[in-house]
């Protein structure tokens, strides 16, 4: 009986031995024929993670992922200009005073800036009443000098001031002065009151004020200052010129009216190489700091591809 049960147990010993070296034989071949090889299932239902994923029992940070494509930021996001623009805003904020509150401190920006303050006002105030006076300063020899846009405008350069009624009062508000209450006008008069008449009385009211006297009866803003000490400000810490114009853009579009810039046509520079086109009342204007602000010439309406159509922001 015991060498019948040693004879049964060399038999499977040996059939043990034979199936374990068939076994090393197979996967030494299965190596050498790339056999580890994962199939296109297998593959599929364990894809292999890029080389810039995360190493789960690693608490490294992540690479940062390269997308495929590059990826085009909306234009108030690109080199942080959202910030800047923010922190602009702030900036304002904090300078607000009973003179330049609302103001934007932008530099020769006193149209953009009386036409924002016309919209806000009417929106916010609709019964009262909101005058614009723009006024050509076609003097000391300006007339057909277009510093800074050669022949895309077709006006002298623009200035303007604003007047608006609040209860009784007849406000008058511009950079030079601020905001300020006609000592002699009453709002009832807005309507009837010649811009002329508008002009001297604000003449007056900065002689009386702050010590002002008109050069002559001719210049419309010309003056022997001796004291100015509530002129707003034309910018902020941290400004350029382009800067001020993508702020005008941002602000003008906040209350509806057309406004996109574009590169500057002439006299550019690093951080100086746009302007900003807006429309208001039908009229298309165009702006630069320094430069200040003209209307645009109607010739070349085609070349910064504008229609003459009626405009959704008239009043």
């Amino acid at each position: 009986m015991t060498d019948r049960l040693r004879a049964i147990f060399s038999s499977i010993s040996t059939l043990v031995m034979a199936g374990l070296l068939a076994f090393l034989c197979t996967s030494k071949f299965a190596r050498a024929e790339g056999g580890n090889t994962p199939t296109a299932q297998q593959a599929t239902a364990n894809p292999a993670l890029p080389s810039n994923a995360p190493n789960p029992n690693s608490n490294a940070p992540a690479a940062p992922q390269v997308a495929d494509k590059l990826v085009v930021l909306p234009k108030f996001e690109v080199n942080g200009l959202r910030e800047r623009l923010d922190a602009r805003e702030k900036i304002i904020e904090k300078q607000d005073t009973q003179f330049w509150a609302g103001f934007m401190r932008l530099d020769n920006g006193v149209l953009i800036d009386s036409i924002l303050f016309l919209c806000k006002y009417k929106a916010a105030h609709p019964n009262e009443l909101v005058r614009l006076v723009i006024i050509q300063t076609n003097h000391l020899g300006m007339e057909g000098r277009h510093d800074g846009f050669g022949d895309i405008v077709s006006s002298v350069k623009l200035d303007c001031f604003l007047v608006y009624t609040s209860g009784d009062e007849l406000h008058a508000r511009d950079v030079r002065y601020g905001d300020r209450v006609y000592p002699d006008f009453k709002a009832r008069q807005i309507r009837t009151l010649s811009d002329e008449r508008l002009f001297r009385g604000t003449n007056e009211f900065l002689e009386s004020t702050h010590g002002f006297a008109p050069v002559n009866a001719a210049d419309v803003f010309h003056y022997n200052r001796s004291i100015h000490d509530h002129e707003v400000p034309g910018s902020v810490a941290g400004d350029d010129p382009n800067l001020q114009v993508r702020y005008a853009e941002a602000k003008l579009k906040e209350v509806g009216m057309t406004a996109f810039v574009v590169p500057a046509t002439e006299s550019t520079g690093p951080n100086n190489d746009l302007m900003l086109m807006f429309c208001a009342n039908h009229v298309f204007y165009v702006w630069r700091p320094y430069f200040g602000a003209y209307r645009l010439s109607k010739d070349t309406y085609a070349k910064f591809g504008i229609r003459e159509v009626a405009d959704a922001n008239a009043k």
